[in-house]
């Protein structure tokens, strides 16, 4: 699943930014250093989406995404956000 390129959802334009091989994201606390290229944030944001659509919940219906702060917590908002849960226009 890769982002619709006319789309003017919010979590697609995030995803079409960037090559895939630059950094997103970057995760520091005492106990880790994490760096997520682009790539690797398509791949989990889709894969998190693609996950939430069968749940079959109606468009707009909100979505609670209860996890600490780190990659997992931007690919459930995002993948949220790509799977219809929250409109952004």
């Amino acid at each position: 699943m890769t982002p619709d390129p006319n789309s003017s959802n919010v979590a697609a334009e995030i995803l079409r930014r960037g090559d895939a091989a630059r950094v997103a994201l970057r995760f520091r606390s005492d106990a880790e250093q994490v760096d997520v290229t682009y790539g690797e944030l398509r791949e989990c944001v889709a894969r998190t989406a693609a996950a939430a659509r069968p749940a079959r919940r109606a468009e707009e219906q909100r979505v609670l995404v209860i996890l600490p702060d780190g990659p997992e917590y931007v690919y459930a908002f995002l993948g949220a956000i790509w799977a219809g849960a929250v409109r952004s226009s």
